[in-house]
């Protein structure tokens, strides 16, 4: 409920932004289209995060390839591939996780091409998601001390 508020927060944002740079006389149609672009981006990138958990969560044994949490999706501007980006514990049965994951990518984009409602679904790639990597990203806060 909150993603759906910020999201309508951002749109409201958006367009107000876009009437104020109208009324000095310079409006771009660009930076609506940008804006509206980045906030679908976000929104579709989170229905794929939300739907790819749940998929994996029922559908892989944690015995074989371990316990498997999405923890990002990055998508292309286009819609038309896709990072996964996951962690696996135990760590020992990471390389095996990824490896199923890359091969099932096809299962997965047929599923989310009937979950979701966009034109394209994109091809996606599995990569792991290290505690480096996640601190880059802003997920998570570094460790302190």
């Amino acid at each position: 409920m909150l993603f759906y508020f910020l999201i309508l927060k951002l749109t409201l944002w958006g367009k107000k932004l876009y009437e104020f740079c109208a009324t000095r006389g310079k409006a771009d149609t660009n930076v609506k289209v940008k804006l509206l672009m980045g906030i679908r981006l976000e929104r579709v990138a989170q229905a794929v995060k939300e739907e790819l958990s749940q998929l994996i969560q029922n559908s892989l044994d944690p015995q074989q390839v371990g316990w498997i949490s999405v923890t990002a999706v990055k998508l292309s501007k286009d819609l038309k591939e896709g990072v996964v980006f996951v962690t696996v514990f135990p760590e020992h049965l990471e390389k095996k996780a990824l490896e199923r994951l890359n091969q099932m990518g096809g299962y997965f984009r047929k599923y989310l091409s009937k979950r979701l409602r966009t034109k394209t679904v994109p091809k996606l790639r599995f990569e792991s998601d290290t505690l480096t990597k996640m601190v880059e990203r802003g997920i998570i806060e570094p460790p302190k001390g």
